[in-house]
């Protein structure tokens, strides 16, 4: 009655990512308030699609209408980014089961930070754009 998808588990030091098998995880790259995320190896991957890609891990994102309603509304701007130094969605991930009493986390793929996958790009400019303040004292 219920479809079972084919999926592969990847157990990392800060948690767990069941992905599609389409998916080799290398390594993982941090966490934040929202998930964790992982580089990954997209091994079916068509030109100019790219092949190194980022999974992002929501986890129990079904579970609180908060955590939920973050989900989609990064879904939703993920979606519209089409430059070199935002992140572009490329896939989500269906669970890992048709039955919905069993969704838990969701998987969003994003195409490879530009730059390295650990940190901004080097070559972005990211001097402050004013003076630093002086520490002479102000005249009345």
């Amino acid at each position: 009655m219920f479809v079972e998808f084919s999926k592969s588990s990847y157990t990392l030091s800060e948690g767990t990512f069941v992905v599609d098998p389409r998916y080799k995880v290398l390594s993982f790259i941090g966490s934040g308030t929202q998930g964790l995320i992982c580089a990954a190896h997209n091994t079916c991957a068509v030109p100019p699609e790219p092949v190194d890609v980022a999974v992002k891990k929501f986890p129990n994102a079904v579970d609180e209408v908060v955590a939920c309603k973050r989900m989609l509304r990064e879904v939703r701007m993920m979606r519209h980014f089409q430059h070199e130094n935002l992140l572009s969605l490329r896939d989500i991930m269906f669970p890992p089961s048709s039955n919905v009493l069993l969704w838990r986390d969701v998987y969003l793929v994003s195409g490879p930070p530009a730059g390295d996958s650990v940190g901004p790009n080097p070559d972005l400019n990211l001097a402050p754009p004013h003076p630093a303040p002086s520490s002479a004292p102000l005249q009345p």
